[in-house]
């Protein structure tokens, strides 16, 4: 029977470093998915922050929207704008209207601002997997007029 205990113990310490390190794992993905989520989405409500203000808002007061909105620590946002300019699809670039006045679809140019903001993600990691302290960062521009 003593035999049979000291098998048990001998697996246990076999097997804890290994669920130990799946656990840390599980849990460090998290709280980058999450600090992920709460950036994009602090991004998203500094966007319909500055829709909503229109073209008299500033940037500084979007930033700090941003980084107020985001309950992750260490973010940093910057807003730049508003300038006028045409939008290039797939892109947080402004392009200059053509000779006529229009941007290159036909459209009229607007008044925009481009938002950024990133945070380093907190980890549980100390660079076993990935570098230490992973940045996240999110992108976006909104025409205010």
């Amino acid at each position: 029977m003593n035999g049979r205990r000291g098998i048990a113990a001998v697996e246990f310490a076999l097997v804890t470093p290994v669920l130990l390190v799946l656990l840390v794992a599980g849990a460090d993905i998290g709280f980058r998915i999450w600090a992920r989520g709460a950036l994009v989405d602090a991004v998203a409500q500094g966007a319909m922050y500055a829709f909503l203000t229109g073209p008299t808002v500033t940037a500084s007061a979007v930033s700090s929207f941003v980084e107020q909105a985001a309950g992750v620590p260490g973010v940093s946002a910057s807003a730049s704008g508003p300038s006028s300019g045409c939008a290039v699809p797939g892109s947080t670039t402004l392009a200059a209207a053509n000779s006529s006045g229009a941007c290159a679809d036909g459209t009229k140019p607007g008044i925009f601002l481009t938002i950024t903001a990133s945070a380093t993600a907190f980890s549980l990691d100390t660079g076993i997997w990935t570098e230490p302290g992973l940045s996240v960062s999110d992108q976006a521009m909104v025409r205010l007029q």
